[in-house]
């Protein structure tokens, strides 16, 4: 469920004026996340001065200085209160992971209203539509990475993008429709196993 996104950035302390870019899961420095596309991504941002970097998960301090943008870390969070303030307060959030099987954070930020860069692979690629409510940076590419955090964050219709996040994921993961697909699943197997 998402926050106002002015009360979220006031609760964080997130600084006024500047395009917040959000990044986190429990250990980005696995391999696997692609924080190497992330962090190359934003060294390419020209106006580092008008961004900010908000984290969650394994603390990543180094790399995200590296990158010359002022950044804010906010460690593994246990709440659910602090996940929806940092994906509600952030204007987008970035899963470069070059491989995840569903994408449950980028289902999060989406329910918050707050549209996801990922790459057109693995699962993502199956739960944004791009342009539409997020961006599918070419696979692995980082200057793609670029180009979509940007898009979205420059995008003459954020507030739509944001809004069909929202709903696109609220409808098709909402706890209703999930369990509805379970009992049908169980139906088919129990009809099979009866047949």
């Amino acid at each position: 469920m998402a926050v106002d996104k002015t009360i979220a950035k006031t609760i964080l302390g997130v600084p006024a004026g500047k395009k917040i870019i959000l990044v986190g899961a429990l250990n980005l420095a696995d391999p696997y996340k692609g924080l190497q596309y992330f962090t190359e991504a934003l060294t390419h941002i020209v106006d580092k001065d008008n961004y900010h970097v908000l984290s969650f998960g394994k603390d990543i301090s180094s790399a995200l200085a590296a990158t010359g943008i002022g950044y804010t870390a906010h460690g593994v969070l246990r709440d659910t209160l602090s996940l929806r303030l940092l994906y509600s307060a952030a204007d987008v959030f970035v899963s470069p992971s070059k491989m995840e099987a569903f994408g449950k954070t980028i289902v999060e930020s989406m329910c918050c209203g707050t549209p996801v860069v990922a790459f057109d692979a693995t699962g993502p690629a199956s739960l944004i539509r791009h342009k539409v409510d997020g961006y599918l940076a070419t696979a692995f590419d980082a200057l793609d990475l670029l180009q979509g955090i940007l898009w979205v964050c420059h995008c003459d219709n954020y507030e739509t993008v944001a809004s069909a996040a929202r709903t696109e994921a609220s409808e098709r993961f909402s706890p209703a429709r999930t369990a509805r697909q379970y009992i049908a699943l169980y139906e088919g197997l129990m009809n099979e196993k009866m047949a």
